[in-house]
């Protein structure tokens, strides 16, 4: 962490901090710039004291430093003003003291300074020095939305004061105006202020519920990678809720939330899979169901078939015996349906019927008959 603020302390001091234009780099000797801040010249004291903080061309002497600093800064040295409120805030070569980092800070945001505004919005933002109030600290972000560190804090301390009016923490709630602020949150793109928005239009807080609008800022949280809101969008598209039903893209974006380690988006993946592999077991089952059918089908047709072979069978054997007979010229042949049976009987058996026996002509026909029935007790 410390390393962390001794790169803030170069970037402001480098770059933050104006130095004399009559003081080129090249130009300026050690002994010149010492000359130049005992006559009182505020930049040359900020310069000479950026040298003497750091060690920069001098013995490192911090103390010296920032005696040159206040001496800049009392002068109006806006640069100074800044750097000494940062010093005060942290606690850097002085006593840490939020009350005189505010009192440096105004006088520089008095200057126009966004990086001063931008500390004065910290410092209420954390309760530092002053009673924690979030809507002011929003107010002094906004004033410092030049300074390159506001945009992204700015729209942090937006969905952090929404939540707070939204679920009535430590403030009255108001859905009315949280709904405000989230909104001016995701005009930076805040992930989380979509989310929330997703949620009040889905469930009709302080608005009528719309699935449309929830589905947008549902989609919108999902896009900059929140996966809860990538969880609630595949939802969405699984229902056909405020969006046109697709099954494709709800699987994607839950194995999208998946990836980032989402606990729901992985439970319903493995559902997923699940169903899958049994809606696959019933499309095979239902193929075998269909064979069976075909099969039972086949086989009632075969079992039909053989009934009436049986019934037609049993009816020649009532008959006698000779009218089964044709006379052809003297000569006396099988009728046409009792030959049919005669010569299913030896193909079945591989037996010959004597065919001008009716005796074995009926026997023939009647252990037909029995075949066919211990055919159907098969079946």
């Amino acid at each position: 962490m410390n390393r962390i603020f001794i790169a803030i302390y170069i970037a402001i001091v480098f770059f933050l901090v104006p130095t004399t234009s009559g003081f080129a780099e090249e130009e300026n000797s050690i002994e010149q710039l010492i000359q130049a801040a005992e006559k009182g010249d505020a930049k040359a004291q900020a310069k000479l004291a950026k040298k003497y903080f750091y060690g920069l061309g001098v013995e490192k002497d911090k103390e010296k430093g920032i005696d040159l600093y206040k001496n800049s800064a009392e002068q109006g040295h806006v640069g100074s003003q800044v750097f000494l409120g940062l010093l005060y805030e942290k606690g850097n070569g002085v006593p840490q003291d939020y009350n005189k980092a505010m009192e440096y800070y105004l006088k520089g945001a008095g200057q126009g300074k966004d990086n001063a505004r931008f500390g004065i919005g910290r410092l209420y933002e954390r309760g530092l020095g002053v009673d924690k109030d979030l809507e002011k600290a929003a107010e002094w972000y906004e004033k410092a939305k030049g300074f390159s560190r506001t945009k992204k804090k700015l729209k942090d301390v937006y969905f952090r004061l929404a939540v707070n009016f939204f679920k009535g923490e430590g403030v009255e709630r108001d859905e009315a105006h949280a709904i405000k602020l989230f909104r001016k949150a995701t005009k930076d793109r805040d992930a989380r202020s979509h989310y929330y928005l997703g949620r009040i239009h889905e469930s009709g807080y302080g608005v009528k519920v719309d699935y449309k609008k929830a589905a947008f800022f549902y989609e919108q949280a999902a896009e900059h990678q929140d996966s809860d809101a990538q969880v609630r969008i595949g939802d969405f598209y699984s229902m056909g809720r405020g969006v046109e039903k697709d099954k494709i893209k709800s699987i994607q974006w839950y194995r999208k939330a998946a990836k980032q380690g989402n606990s729901l988006a992985i439970s319903i993946l493995k559902i997923e899979n699940q169903l899958k592999g049994i809606k696959n077991e019933i499309k095979q089952l239902e193929a075998e169901n269909r064979q069976l059918d075909s099969e039972i089908s086949s086989n009632n047709k075969k079992i039909d078939e053989i009934n009436e072979e049986i019934k037609e069978a049993q009816t020649l054997l009532k008959r006698l015996y000779w009218p089964a007979y044709k006379n052809v010229r003297g000569k006396y042949f099988l009728t046409p349906d009792v030959e049919k049976f005669v010569s299913i009987y030896e193909s079945k058996t591989g037996k010959i019927v004597n065919r001008s026996k009716p005796d074995e002509v009926k026997k023939a026909i009647g252990n037909l008959v029995k075949i066919y029935q211990m055919e159907l007790k098969a079946n």
